[in-house]
């Protein structure tokens, strides 16, 4: 999911700022919908940084990669890598996305499941993201069942939570921290690990990968199809 999905999701989903902020939704998902390719990352945010600058006329001053800080992100790249090296992870693939953006990837076997682990070293702002990646997608036919597994799974999570992008179908479990006061290697650490395990948490994975797939079983599908009644029925009048 690119930052531009991230902001369009953020608004739609709070009440109030979709109603204080309409005129920046549309103009978000009018940008969203002149992307070639919705999933390009790059694309999506220099749409995104070209709307906000239009739509705020220039009042948080020039948000662009101009104003990153290279001495930041090159030490903190740097401790990020030697995190992974004290664990042992010498395996891993890096690319500067821009002078403000690092990404990392990561490959994990837990407990039979791949995972692969995008960790991302920004400065505007500056923060942390990582993203455990599901080895499957969400099969369209089923979105509306797999967004509410996801809900229930999400119940249970203070601060990360799994996510599900409607363009490739990908699920990640995807957490965030500031690291405006500096980059501690414990945290990163056991960060980095909660969010691996939650990521094949037996209950939530299970979850979510059977409504990913549609994988139910006869009752189940009957149940499901008695609770969708109602909404059907109220569509079709």
């Amino acid at each position: 999911m690119t930052k531009l999905d991230e902001l369009i999701e953020q608004i739609q989903s709070d009440s109030n700022a979709n109603e204080s902020m309409n005129g920046l939704l549309d103009k978000l998902v009018k940008a969203r919908d002149t992307m070639q390719d919705p999933t390009d990352a790059d694309a999506a945010e220099q749409l995104l940084t070209e709307v906000l600058k239009e739509y705020l006329g220039g009042a948080l001053g020039d948000i662009s990669e101009e104003n990153a800080d290279p001495e930041y992100m090159e030490k903190t790249s740097a401790a990020v890598e030697e995190a992974f090296t004290s664990q042992g992870w010498s395996n891993f693939s890096k690319r500067s996305r821009r002078n403000d953006l690092m990404q990392y990837e990561l490959g994990f076997n837990i407990e039979n499941t791949s995972i692969r682990v995008s960790v991302f070293v920004e400065d505007l702002p500056k923060r942390i993201r990582i993203h455990a990646t599901l080895p499957f997608v969400g099969e369209k036919t089923y979105e509306y069942l797999l967004s509410r597994a996801i809900v229930d799974a999400n119940k249970r999570f203070i601060y990360g939570a799994f996510s599900y992008d409607q363009n490739d179908g990908e699920i990640t479990y995807d957490y965030s921290y500031p690291i405006t006061h500096g980059f501690f290697q414990d945290d990163f650490l056991r960060i980095l690990h909660a969010v691996i395990r939650t990521s094949v948490d037996d209950e939530a994975f299970s979850a979510i990968k059977k409504a990913a797939q549609g994988r139910y079983k006869r009752t189940e599908r009957e149940d499901i199809l008695k609770s969708l009644a109602p909404l059907v029925e109220d569509l079709t009048d």
